[in-house]
């Protein structure tokens, strides 16, 4: 199967791993558990594709260590104004930001998340 292999680098005795290793591992294999969870469906009323897309967030964020202020900003704005999740997604470092919507509340909601970032980061992207 394809995903991360644990496998010890070889300066590394074997079954010791740098914590900083750990992490990126534990995110990245959370997050394969999380795609097969979100899979089974986006049902707007199951709590679940929230707590996949906060875990995610919070896993590339603690663990992975490739969030930013701002990407987190807008994550914590998305989820105050209604979204059903929102997570940082793609390369990290200030990558995108993927917010989960019902479509009749997206325009509202993005109005609403631009403004706050506007007044909390001072500036308008």
């Amino acid at each position: 199967t394809m995903g991360p292999k644990i496998v010890n680098p070889p300066d590394q005795p074997r079954g010791l791993v740098p914590l900083q290793r750990q992490r990126v591992l534990a995110h990245r294999l959370g997050q394969r558990r999380g795609v097969g969870r979100a899979g089974v469906g986006l049902d707007p009323d199951d709590v679940g594709i929230r707590r996949v897309q906060d875990e995610g967030h919070q896993s590339i964020r603690d663990d992975f260590e490739s969030s930013c202020g701002e990407a987190d900003r807008i994550v914590e704005s998305a989820m105050r104004h209604g979204a059903w999740g929102a997570r940082l997604t793609g390369a990290g470092w200030g990558g995108t930001v993927l917010v989960l919507a019902p479509a009749e509340r997206t325009v509202g909601l993005a109005k609403a998340v631009a403004a706050d970032f506007r007044r909390e980061i001072g500036r308008a992207e």
